[in-house]
């Protein structure tokens, strides 16, 4: 007889540290979502501890209150076992610790089940080695959470995909904002566009502007902002959606406080509106890639409970994200939350456009409209991006070059201002199955709204 055969395998289960979290659970709602984010229903051993996990999850990405009581609808003849939960649950420190041993236990039984199918077949003298070889690298992936079935597919299935995806006239989420969805075209899923540009440019108005157009024509849409506060994003909304109604309201008059009755009566309307809209906030700082992609992960359960795709993710901006291991080039550091991003749209099938700070060189030339190399640690993110789009705004420039008012170019230079008033150009300068190209639009700077 085999040897291996011979061993008794240990115990790879623990089914008191699953019920004791799910009481854990019950006791404390707050945790689903950071547990969520580690633990899937498969990941345990007693497959009622598996249901339970699955309904706990969804009750609480509906932000329903999770106990016993609330699941009973699920669980009718199980009830008494579900209630009986409430007194099995760890103290609220430990359910992490349980949750960290029931994903290393079920890793485990992964690993176990491939292997010994892997061993078993290889005891067959028939079955071709390149076949055992490639069937245990597929344990050992699986056990470390990768599915290979999400990276490898058939170029004929891939063409399927090609061919069905013609009859949808939709792929991908535009801002319908003319002039940008003529060069940029639509951001697609598992594509990462950058918009850069120098400060003043207006980065934040577009983002914002094309994030409410996205979400007005129905693309669920997070807006990340690691500058503003929330209240500072909201001001910005309320004021671009006023814009296009009977009775415009300058942005300042909200951050002032100084709106009139009339005024404030459009503001609650456009608080309804936007209410109504698939658009959402995280109000951040500090966060790093991981972290960024775990919430991000959470948003696409949430929309998804509403009826809803979370389709578009802007971040604001990509410089402000730190990457989860410090070095000491901060090239390097770059480096990994660019690709952090692109992996973040790969695996949740979404839209990602980040902003982007450009270097100072652009002011040292004579003409200020950006370059590639204008982009600051510019070699990862011009590779990882698939779009880059640049913000140039020539008014700008233009009022810091006044000359005096008895030089001769004076009338001249009043001219050139009047003529560049409200413009904003926007520069496409990598794009993939697109052309190149600049188109030109409106920037309405009093309103922080964005139009053709």
């Amino acid at each position: 007889m085999n040897a291996l055969a011979e061993i008794e395998p240990p115990s790879v289960a623990n089914p008191e540290a699953e019920a004791a979290l799910i009481g854990a659970l019950f006791h404390e709602n707050k945790l689903v979502d950071p547990i969520a984010d580690k633990l899937s229903p498969e990941d345990f051993s007693d497959p009622f501890f598996g249901s339970v996990f699955a309904a706990i999850v969804e009750e609480a990405s509906k932000g329903h209150n999770v106990t016993p009581v609330t699941l009973k609808p699920y669980f009718e003849t199980e009830y008494r076992t579900l209630a009986g939960l409430m007194g099995s649950g760890v103290q609220i420190l430990g359910a992490k610790d349980c949750a960290r041993q029931i994903k290393e236990l079920s890793q485990r039984r992964k690993l176990i089940d491939g292997l010994s199918n892997v061993v078993l077949n290889a005891q067959d003298s028939h079955n071709d080695i390149a076949e055992l070889v490639s069937a245990g690298e597929a344990a050992l992936a699986e056990a470390h959470g990768i599915d290979e079935r999400q990276t490898r597919i058939s170029a004929g299935a891939a063409a399927k995909s090609v061919i069905d995806a013609l009859n949808d006239r939709e792929t991908g989420v535009s801002c319908h904002i003319a002039p940008i969805d003529a060069v940029l075209g639509p951001i697609l899923p598992k594509q990462l566009a950058v918009l850069a540009g120098r400060p003043a440019m207006g980065k934040s108005a577009v983002a914002s502007s094309m994030g409410l157009g996205a979400a007005l024509h129905g693309h669920g849409v997070l807006f990340v902002s690691l500058e503003m506060s929330s209240d500072e994003l909201a001001e910005r909304l309320l004021s671009d959606l006023c814009y296009d109604s009977s009775v415009q309201i300058p942005y300042s008059a909200i951050t002032d406080k100084r709106t009139t009755p009339e005024q404030a009566r459009h503001l609650c309307r456009a608080m309804d509106k936007l209410e109504s809209l698939p658009f959402e906030i995280a109000d951040l700082s500090g966060i790093t890639i991981s972290r960024l992609n775990a919430l991000v992960r959470r948003e696409c359960r949430r929309f998804q409970a509403k009826g809803k795709k979370l389709e578009l993710v802007i971040v604001d901006y990509l410089q402000l994200i730190r990457p989860d291991r410090q070095s000491d080039s901060r090239t390097h550091e770059i480096t990994q939350v660019s690709m952090g991003l692109k992996e973040i749209a790969k695996e949740h099938n979404v839209g990602v456009l980040a902003l982007a700070q450009l270097n100072r060189s652009v002011e040292n030339r004579s003409d200020k409209r950006p370059v590639m190399a204008d982009l600051r640690e510019s070699g990862q993110i011009e590779q990882d991006a698939d779009s880059i789009m640049f913000l140039f705004r020539a008014e700008y420039y233009l009022a810091q070059s006044e000359p005096p008012a008895h030089d001769p170019k004076h009338s001249q230079w009043e001219q050139l201002l009047e003529d560049e008033r409200g413009k904003i150009e926007f520069i496409v300068a990598k794009v993939r199955r697109r052309r190149t190209g600049t188109a030109t639009g409106h920037f309405y700077g009093a309103y922080q709204a964005v139009r053709a």
